[in-house]
């Protein structure tokens, strides 16, 4: 069973507040409460939950850009559930956009969530079992404000290509992200396919779909594009 965790309304920075509850009759009037569960979301391949990905991230700013411009005369909530992974997962996208969209540097980032970096939690690989390491959410802030200023994430009118990046990180298109602009491009690995087909879905045991697999001379193609 996840955790639980209490956290009263705080102000982040004006005029957005943070607040996790399971009671919705806390809610306060003449206040706009918006989440992102159910709108935004991570999908793990065992008992990981996060970090979202760059692409998140930016529906993320996409989507605060617009409750600021809509309510822009009342105090916005960002609200989740008591869930403290899902409270890490929202810290996480609020803190980004942060950094992404009002220019925060790592140490005033984390001093706007002194109240709350204390029930997230950390987190952990995707493979299942014993894990060796801990990620935390400052861990990914600061990843995320050092490829800002490195210019390897760019959210500016010609830095970043929704659609592009979620088609090839889709696992039943390439599985297959940018990590450097131009320099360096991250894979599954390519496979020796029984037929001239591009990909080929593999089944578990049981006969249920496992994941597809996908031909040199399909990555070729792509990473062409890439100019790899």
């Amino acid at each position: 069973m996840a955790d639980k965790c209490c956290l009263p309304p705080h102000e982040v920075f004006e005029p957005v507040y943070f607040h996790s509850t399971d009671d919705t009759s806390t809610l306060m009037p003449g206040v706009h409460y918006f989440s992102i569960e159910g709108v935004i979301s991570y999908v793990g391949f065992a008992d990981d939950f996060g970090p979202m990905n760059i692409g998140s991230i930016y529906q993320f700013c996409e989507l605060m850009d617009k409750e600021l411009e809509r309510f822009s005369d009342e105090k916005l909530v960002l609200v989740t559930s008591l869930d403290c992974q899902a409270i890490t997962n929202a810290v996480f996208l609020l803190g980004a956009y942060m950094i992404m969209k009002m220019n925060y540097d790592l140490p005033q980032t984390i001093s706007c969530f002194q109240a709350t970096l204390g029930l997230a939690v950390p987190y952990r690989d995707v493979s299942p079992g014993i894990q060796n390491f801990e990620l935390f959410v400052q861990d990914c802030w600061g990843g995320l404000w050092k490829g800002k200023q490195l210019g390897w994430a760019d959210f500016g009118p010609a830095g970043f290509d929704l659609e592009e990046y979620q088609h090839y990180d889709n696992a039943l298109n390439a599985d297959l992200h940018e990590i450097v602009p131009g320099k360096f491009v991250a894979m599954r690995g390519p496979r020796d396919l029984a037929t001239d087909s591009p990909w080929e879905d593999v089944l578990d045991d049981e006969g249920h779909f496992s994941h597809r697999d996908f031909s040199v001379e399909h990555y070729a193609e792509i990473l062409q594009q890439f100019d790899v």
